[in-house]
């Protein structure tokens, strides 16, 4: 008759084999989730930081148009990419015409004033269309559509992700 040893309480050979198995799937399941929820998030953050920089810079734009006061159309690129605004704006708090002019360089907006160029696009983007076009009606009424594009490019976890937004928008001046 063969005793058995009741002290000998480790685990078969095979019973190691299924827990490193088991336990691999659940490890690669949960590492294959995290990835993909970090490229999820990366690519959304990516796609609201371009539309950000698309919608903030037409805002001001849009703004500064709002104010102007006649547009400079010999001096103004219309049509094209990238095109190159010149107008005059009235400012109120200094009574004044001041002239503007709104341009691409090395895929940035800016806003050229008096007061010196300002970066309306941030650093992480590139704006790769600025477009104005010139539009006048029968009673002489001045309108401006421009058309912005903004992109971006990141890496993240071994993906390579892309975003970009177009937004167009159209001013009429006062007359």
């Amino acid at each position: 008759m063969i005793l058995k040893n009741k002290k000998n309480k480790g685990f078969t050979l095979v019973e190691l084999l299924v827990y490193i198995s088991i336990s691999s799937v659940i490890i690669l399941a949960v590492f294959t989730f995290v990835i993909s929820l970090m490229q999820t998030q990366s690519k959304i953050t990516l796609e609201r930081e371009t539309w950000e920089n698309a919608q903030r810079s037409m805002d001001r734009i849009v703004r500064e148009l709002q104010k102007a006061t006649s547009i400079d159309e010999s001096s103004s690129i219309f049509g094209t990419n990238p095109g190159d605004l010149h107008f005059d704006t009235y400012s109120y708090e200094s009574d004044d015409i001041i002239p503007t002019r709104v341009y691409l360089s090395n895929n940035k907006i800016f806003l050229q004033t008096s007061a010196g160029d300002e970066l309306m696009t941030s650093s992480e983007v590139e704006a790769t269309n600025l477009t104005f076009n010139l539009f006048t009606s029968a009673s002489g009424t001045i309108s401006i559509q421009t058309i912005i594009t903004v992109e971006d490019e990141k890496k993240v976890v071994g993906k390579n992700f892309n975003a970009s937004t177009t937004i167009t928008r159209s001013v009429t001046l006062r007359n």
